[in-house]
């Protein structure tokens, strides 16, 4: 939402308390807090919308609130606020045609919709359209492209799943219309964004079995098609042995290496040490993590990691659930402050006993973690180098590191890394593939009121094992 937007609801949103007579301060809380009393108010009047020509605002205004309410329904869903709501039905019927699907499909997406049990599925399905119109990147960093365009070909392959797309090219792809936000695209325009279909040996992945079947042999089917939608199929045994969290941090780190040619060495072992650690940490000592100094390109790649998120939430709902959603969600495996400190660290050239924070345990599972990461970059053609940036910040933060009685820095200059052939840190950490999906799944620690922060996305808010935080 732009500061316009802003300000207009903010507008209207002290028009709306003049109406109903009631004299409050005008913060954020409190205008939100007017038009939502305001609506609920005349929620079941059967002409809402004659109610809103009575409010003493502008047209602009006006409009601006039936775009808000809009933005709440569901395509195919009308209220009497907006009585010339355009309906989205042509495009479901499309969609039966290419997918197969029936109306048990779309329902079924409506109601995990409903229940914010998946993200972009239904829009997809019943409307072809999707929206984020917000991000949060340095637009004058030439280096790290926007956000949208970095999952633009991860969101194609999602888009073959649930429009069926054929891998023959014996007819025309189906495509969605995508109003993302990156530098230079003012949304004025929808993109059409061609689904592209996932390389999978045998047929193609049928919606109606991936999300219904309860064959022992489609749990595989599941998995290899959600790892397949960030063309990393061949992972398969290599990461059948992890915990989830750490399967969805290696899809994802594969994935913006393989699609960001700036990232390196140090930026992995930030996000390694970072995913690792976070599970260690009380609220207390996530809340006390000091940071030296903010980095613009420490802040983009924070977001454009929780921005993945939500791309292994839609995937792991278009695959039919491989995993259990809560194991994805981002309080299992990112904190922007934590992360912005080993950013600084790794970058001055901290060891990775320091970046560890000198727990063996985690420093094997860093070093599996890594010879995966970076092996599978090398047989795709990707080498990830080092290049320290190495500001003065971050190596006072490095500093403070020993000042609270950290080991010494073993390294001075550029980091190199080869993947170990027989390392035995590695391969003590190998797990057996054949373990169950219960024990793949254990009850894990988590520390007692641990708070997470409200983010942009839409997260399933059932899934969180504490409500209660905010």
């Amino acid at each position: 939402m732009t500061l316009c937007q802003r300000t207009n609801y903010r507008s209207f949103g002290v028009a709306a308390w003049i109406r109903i007579g009631k004299k409050k301060k005008k913060c954020t809380q409190q205008t939100v807090l007017a038009v939502a009393n305001y609506i609920s108010g005349h929620l079941c009047l059967s002409e809402g919308l004659k109610e809103i020509t009575k409010l003493p605002v502008s047209e602009a205004d006006r409009a601006l609130l039936e775009k808000g309410i809009d933005s709440y329904l569901l395509p195919e869903q009308q209220t009497p606020w907006l009585p010339y709501r355009k309906k989205h039905s042509s495009y479901g019927a499309q969609v039966e045609l290419r997918s197969g699907s029936n109306q048990d499909i779309i329902q079924f997406a409506k109601e995990q919709h409903i229940r914010a049990d998946n993200f972009m599925v239904f829009n997809i399905l019943s409307a072809g359209e999707v929206s984020c119109s917000n991000t949060l990147e340095d637009d004058q960093d030439p280096d790290l492209p926007g956000h949208a365009l970095v999952y633009r070909p991860a969101r194609q392959h999602i888009y073959a799943v649930l429009l069926g797309a054929k891998q023959d090219g014996s007819e025309s792809p189906p495509s969605v219309k995508e109003w993302f936000v990156y530098p230079g695209n003012p949304l004025q325009h929808a993109e059409l964004v061609t689904a592209v279909p996932v390389d999978l040996p045998g047929r193609r992945p049928d919606l109606k079995i991936l999300w219904f079947s309860e064959e022992p042999e489609i749990k595989n089917l599941r998995y290899s098609t959600f790892l397949a939608l960030f063309d990393i199929q061949d992972l398969s045994d290599e990461l059948c042995a992890l915990e989830t969290h750490l399967i969805g941090t290696c899809c994802l780190l594969i994935y913006i290496a393989l699609q960001v040619n700036n990232l390196c060495l140090e930026d992995i072992d930030a996000y390694l040490a970072q995913t690792l650690c976070v599970r260690t940490k009380s609220p207390d000592q996530l809340a006390c993590t000091q940071v030296a100094c903010v980095d613009s390109r420490a802040v983009h790649l924070g977001s454009l990691f929780v921005r993945g998120l939500t791309i292994l939430i839609a995937a792991n709902s278009s695959c039919g659930f491989p995993f259990r959603m809560a194991d994805l969600m981002p309080w299992e495996m990112f904190d922007g402050k934590l992360f912005h400190s080993k950013y600084l660290q790794s970058h001055a050239g901290c060891s990775e006993g320091e970046l560890l924070e000198g727990n063996m345990s985690l420093i094997i599972q860093f070093h599996y973690l890594k010879t995966i990461i970076t092996n599978t970059c090398i047989r795709k053609r990707r080498n990830i180098e080092s290049k320290p940036r190495g500001p003065l910040a971050a190596k006072q933060a490095c500093s403070s590191y020993h000042a609270r009685g950290g080991g010494p820095s073993s390294h001075k200059g550029q980091r190199q890394y080869f993947p170990p052939q027989n390392d035995p840190c590695t391969s003590g950490f190998q797990l057996s593939p054949s373990r169950t999906q219960e024990q793949r799944h254990r009850p894990r620690y988590r520390a007692q009121n641990r708070r997470r922060i409200q983010l942009a996305p839409r997260w399933p808010q059932y899934q969180n094992p504490h409500p209660g935080w905010s």
